[in-house]
């Protein structure tokens, strides 16, 4: 007669000294992050510096910590930030500290995530994804190389940076995931420090690109698009030439 199978311990001996050894690192973060922030609340104000800016100082510097740490979920952190702002007397009320969604760019960025977001539900993302994937042959210079590549073409149809990222990163995870590349694999942090630092680049060489060259141009002044395009074209491709070779080295 078959002996009935022993019930697997849900915390085995390792497990519960990992889940410790966590939450030990979680509460000297947090604990470090706070006595940062009492720290800067508490020293005296510098000279030019008012109460208030000392206050949000001290609040930025804690937001800062814990979007850095991942201690928490970064929506909770955002909420956090609002409360300090007002507990802390950084900002007069409520209405001040939700002032920033009464900018146009918050809509915006909320824009662009909701767009990358449908781009990788609807399957758009794998689409694209193994599209690439057919071209490279399996090849991960070849894949690297396919998204540097598509920085000047997409800045044509797409001049902002933050909209090729949005759409760009979930098409490339989706490359990478079907490509079967961990997610700590040299390859994967090249394409996403390309997709986050070089695709930037890409804006500068468009007199549309982004404030930027809007702003130069207008203090050069008398400058078309066209002749904007053509000055930026040798320096912008010198700098993506060496950004892509740091970044992959």
């Amino acid at each position: 007669m078959a002996h009935p199978a022993e019930p697997t311990p849900l915390f085995t001996p390792s497990a519960s000294m990992r889940l410790w050894t966590l939450h030990r690192r979680t509460l000297l973060t947090l604990t470090v992050l706070g006595g940062l922030y009492g720290l800067l609340v508490a020293i005296p104000t510098p000279p030019g510096l008012s109460l208030q800016g000392q206050r949000v100082l001290a609040v930025a510097a804690l937001a800062i910590g814990l979007w850095c740490t991942e201690m928490l979920p970064a929506g909770v952190t955002g909420m956090l930030v609002v409360l300090l702002l007002v507990l802390s007397g950084g900002v007069a009320g409520f209405r001040e500290a939700l002032a920033g969604f009464a900018e146009p760019v918050t809509y915006f960025l909320m824009a662009v995530l909701t767009l990358g977001l449908a781009v990788l539900r609807s399957g758009l993302a794998e689409r694209v994804a193994r599209f690439s994937l057919r071209h490279c042959a399996g090849r991960p210079h070849a894949l690297y190389a396919h998204l540097l590549l598509s920085f000047p073409v997409l800045t044509l149809l797409l001049p902002s940076a933050t909209t090729r990222t949005g759409i760009l990163i979930h098409v490339y995870d989706q490359a990478l995931e079907l490509s079967q590349v961990p997610r700590g694999a040299p390859l994967a942090k090249a394409i996403m420090l390309a997709l986050n630092s070089v695709n930037r680049l890409a804006s500068t060489i468009l007199l549309t690109g982004g404030i930027t060259p809007v702003v130069s141009a207008a203090l050069i002044g008398g400058i078309a698009w066209s002749r904007w395009l053509v000055l930026l074209s040798v320096p912008y491709g010198v700098l993506l030439a060496i950004a892509a070779g740091l970044i992959y080295a």
